[in-house]
């Protein structure tokens, strides 16, 4: 069960009602094509997908992450990396 605070921010983040490039882009009236992430150089759309799956500055968290929810749930040892990191 997720704190409040950590609830508020995944709420948040599922329903689009963060500050992702993808986001505030939009506000601001910049094309989809120019949202790009502020962590890396990789000129990738700055988006959900990219922070969760793909986004190189924060790979370390995203491993540290995926290694702890293997321990807590049974059978995410099983599923590939992206499976994990979708999962959590």
């Amino acid at each position: 069960i997720l704190s409040p605070k950590y609830m508020k921010i995944m709420i948040k983040f599922r329903t689009t009602n963060h500050r992702l490039p993808v986001e505030t882009g939009r506000w601001q009236g910049k094309p989809l094509g120019e949202r790009f992430c502020t962590l890396c150089n990789n000129c990738k759309i700055g988006d959900e997908f990219h922070y969760i799956l793909e986004c190189d500055t924060i790979q370390n968290i995203r491993k540290c992450l995926t290694s702890r929810a293997r321990v807590l749930v049974q059978g995410l040892g099983h599923i590939s990396y992206c499976e994990n990191a979708l999962f959590l």
